[in-house]
């Protein structure tokens, strides 16, 4: 059976105010190998660093709140037409990256403060988990790239009226067919190379640990 050794670390530097949570993860494979990884997250739970960065983020909801009051007004007089438009569904993708941002940013304050009131109480001297941390704070990374990702799609279409954009549009328009057709092939391809290079790996170190029960032997 497969074994493994899971060490886990958190350290703290108050010069910056950063925690990092460390995992050092041994696993003994059935075939005799090892295999070890390490991940290493730091977290900074302190976003505001100026009043100019809480301004902004005080703008940008009151502008994402805006476009879903429009948005929700052209729901109800396109109906299912609303859904059948591409800048809808990129709209839509903007709105509700922006609100789950923001849902998933206030579960990270109350975990901030859980866990600055538990570091307050022991003075650091116990273990503080900080997986469910690392993981409130990985969807909140995923959710804004997914923000920045529809963000500047949408800018195509504001930029319309500019002569470049606008080429570079109908030329995407134009030839969609033939770059959906290479993402599909450059998929197949990346997952053959992936599940060859898998194969591979196994076999070398299937190779590995019966060479090494032959040597001891």
């Amino acid at each position: 059976k497969t074994r493994a050794i899971f060490i886990q670390l958190t350290l703290y530097n108050p010069s910056v105010q950063l925690l990092t949570a460390v995992t050092l993860l041994a696993e003994f494979l059935p075939t005799g190998g090892i295999y070890t990884t390490a991940r290493f997250e730091p977290i900074n739970f302190y976003t505001f660093t100026s009043i100019l960065q809480l301004v902004c983020t005080i703008f940008y909801i009151f502008f994402i709140i805006y476009f879903m009051i429009i948005e929700i007004q052209l729901l109800f007089e396109l109906r299912l037409k609303y859904f059948h438009q591409f800048w809808s569904i990129i709209q839509l993708g903007i709105i509700g990256c922006s609100l789950g941002s923001t849902g998933v940013y206030f579960w990270r304050f109350q975990e901030a403060n859980r866990i600055s009131e538990l570091f307050e109480e022991t003075n650091g001297y116990i273990y503080i988990n900080l997986q469910l941390a690392v993981y409130v704070n990985d969807i909140l990374t995923f959710l804004l790239g997914y923000c920045c990702f529809f963000s500047m799609i949408k800018f195509v279409q504001l930029f319309r009226f500019n002569q470049q954009i606008s080429l570079f549009s109908e030329t995407l328009k134009s030839c969609a067919k033939e770059l959906m057709l290479f993402s599909i092939m450059f998929a197949i391809r990346r997952i053959s190379w992936t599940r060859i290079r898998l194969f591979l790996e196994r076999i070398r170190v299937h190779v590995r640990s019966n060479s090494g029960l032959t040597g001891s032997k």
